[in-house]
């Protein structure tokens, strides 16, 4: 009979611990792993918007070439030269083209007489906040880039920036004359608050959907791990390695189990078995002629009263049986008729000079209620009456050294060598 059928126990806790450790490391390494790939994507994902960005800016500056002129950056040059239609005209040219885009900001950039970076032509309106004036100084913030566009290096940004006025990208454009000399850039902002709200947002949603998924799956994969290993661990937490029945483990949680709802059963029963001579048949014939013995007591234990119980080896050479909802008498019957014929038959297993040494004492108690306060107690009960009955099997003897042929003769003469 399966343990699992009688007693619903828990696993031991090492096993707990085992487990435990084995599925945060799956956690952990999943989690990392995770990590890893979305921010890999992230940063694929960055890639792509800031190539898509620059290349918006080129087209951009291809197009504004084509309106742009040396007159143009030589004739404004002052706040005064806003009046002039040639740069009403590019103004024009340039605000079309921002809205157009969707871009924050589109203007040309010169130096003026002293050598310093000014505003040319902002394609803002002139009444617009934002708008800075022919010769206007160059915001101090974007004047490295300026520089560079200045002198004829082609900046296209590589990242946004986070500036006072939000989140922008922003490239710059030289703007060589026809003598290939540089005489000005243009210049583009795009506002790209709205683009890292969202991808902010995006990202939020993408851990925190990462981290359901990967809490899900490791959840689903836990109860599966733990449904594969149970068995393999209940089976080195619980088995004797040898007999391949119950151990002194599964014994004693057992017991808890049983002393935690004692009333629950109608009838509660222990048998004590202890191999008589274990110890005379390893030294006379070797330590494998007594496993044979304990693997043999084994199976007939369990062959009589696996159906009524679970059977334990609690020791080298000690069984016991726990048996609830099962009368005493019967139990009892089962003992001294069919076990002990089955003894009596597989006597000559074991022999040493000719003489059978397969030989099993035996005690049986139940829980009393108005006597007991715990199955200890009964435990107890049983390995006496078994102790009692292996002294009055040695105490037994006969005239002759033989095995007697009667099963009952054998069953109380059995033990006449020293245990």
């Amino acid at each position: 009979m399966d343990r699992a059928v009688i007693f619903d126990k828990k696993k031991p806790r090492f096993l707990d611990r085992f487990e435990t450790k084995i599925i945060f490391i799956i956690v952990l390494t999943s989690l990392v792993s995770a990590i890893c790939v979305f921010f890999s994507v992230v940063k694929e994902d960055e890639k792509a918007k800031i190539s898509n960005l620059q290349y918006n800016a080129e087209s951009i500056f291809q197009h504004a070439s084509q309106f742009l002129s040396d007159e143009l950056f030589n004739e404004v040059n002052s706040y005064e030269d806003a009046e002039k239609t040639i740069f009403k005209d590019a103004q024009r040219r340039l605000n079309i083209t921002r809205r157009i885009s969707n871009m924050r900001y589109l203007y040309t950039i010169k130096r003026n007489a002293e050598g310093k970076p000014v505003y040319h032509i902002d394609g803002l309106l002139s009444d617009s906040e934002d708008y800075c004036s022919p010769g206007a100084p160059v915001d101090r913030t974007i004047l490295d880039d300026v520089n560079k566009a200045l002198n004829g290096q082609i900046v296209l940004a590589d990242r946004i920036k986070k500036t006072d006025h939000g989140y922008i990208y922003a490239s710059y454009w030289p703007y060589k004359d026809k003598n290939g000399q540089v005489v000005g850039a243009l210049g583009l902002e795009y506002d790209a608050t709205l683009l890292v709200t969202l991808g902010g947002k995006t990202m939020l949603r993408s851990v925190i959907g990462l981290v359901i998924i990967i809490v899900v799956l490791n959840i689903i994969f836990s109860f599966l791990f733990k449904g594969i290993t149970r068995p393999f661990h209940k089976h080195i937490a619980y088995t004797d390695v040898l007999t391949g029945i119950n151990n002194r483990t599964a014994f004693e949680l057992d017991k808890r189990r049983i002393n935690r709802a004692l009333l629950a059963y109608s009838n509660i029963s222990m048998i004590m078995f202890d191999l008589n001579n274990l110890k005379q048949v390893n030294d006379t014939l070797g330590h494998h002629k007594g496993d044979t013995y304990i693997i043999m007591a084994g199976q007939l234990i369990e062959k009589h009263f696996g159906p009524f119980g679970i059977t334990y080896r609690i020791g080298g050479d000690e069984f016991c049986v726990v048996s609830v909802d099962n009368d005493e008498e019967k139990l009892l019957s089962i003992l001294e008729q069919d076990f002990s014929n089955d003894l009596f038959k597989h006597r000559e297993i074991i022999k040493i000079n000719g003489q059978g040494f397969f030989s099993i004492a035996y005690g049986i108690a139940s829980f009393d209620k108005r006597i007991n306060k715990d199955i200890h107690e009964v435990f107890i009960a049983a390995d006496e009456r078994m102790y009692t009955k292996k002294r009055e099997m040695k105490k037994a003897s006969y005239s002759s050294m033989s095995t007697p042929s009667d099963p009952e003769q054998f069953h109380k003469q059995s033990d006449t060598v020293t245990l």
